[in-house]
């Protein structure tokens, strides 16, 4: 029996695994000779600029691709490219150079999800992530069960190369499953950058094997 999650359409408003912003490259252009090249005033003729995404934007063309955990019992789409960790319990951390997805399970809680969340899952957030800040905390029910959504920003790592960090906001998704099981869905990426159609269908192809 699978359980299937169905994502509602305003949707948007891992522990933190630091993933920072790439900087773009200079082009450094010289010139040389003693004569100065004319220049072309005609607007139609020049040059139309390459339309770039911004980092961190999952392209409209990407393709996802399975992921299938056996010890975990679920499986989970992802961005075709992105590096593929598997973690402890059966969980996963997959990683693009600013943007990443992660799946934690643990045993499932007693009592109130959401309070679970704020009593217990939230601080140790707090303790752990740098300037942690709630954005949103919401119950959505998927296929008859409560799912729990934390939305918060916090700070970036620093790049390995740049030794600069940023500003990036997590989805949190507390999902119940069969045997008294949780995962826990993460979903990072920079402040301001709308992944919100990819973040959606890794959500909506998360699903529990029996």
């Amino acid at each position: 029996m699978n359980y299937q999650l169905s994502f509602p359409k305003q949707f948007f408003s891992w522990r933190h695994l630091g993933v920072t912003l790439a900087l773009g490259t200079a082009i450094a252009v010289s010139a040389c000779g003693g004569t100065t090249p004319a220049t072309n005033t005609n607007p139609a003729a020049q040059p139309t600029a390459t339309e770039v995404s911004p980092y961190g934007d999952v392209p409209d063309n990407a393709v996802f691709v399975d992921y299938q955990s056996k010890d975990g019992g679920y499986s989970v789409q992802y961005v075709e490219g992105w590096s593929v960790k598997p973690g402890a319990n059966g969980g996963v951390s997959i990683t693009d150079i600013d943007s990443a997805e992660v799946v934690e399970l643990r045993d499932a809680p007693t009592g109130d999800l959401t309070q679970y969340v704020t009593g217990s899952d939230e601080p140790q957030l707090q303790s752990q992530i740098q300037d942690y800040k709630q954005r949103g905390l919401k119950t959505m029910t998927v296929n008859n069960q409560s799912v729990v959504e934390l939305t918060y920003t916090s700070t970036s790592a620093p790049n390995a190369v740049t030794d600069k960090s940023q500003s990036v906001v997590s989805q949190r998704y507390y999902i119940p499953g069969p045997n008294n099981r949780l995962a826990i869905l993460t979903l990072t990426t920079p402040d301001g950058v709308d992944n919100v159609d990819a973040f959606r269908q890794m959500l909506e192809s998360f699903t529990w094997q029996s």
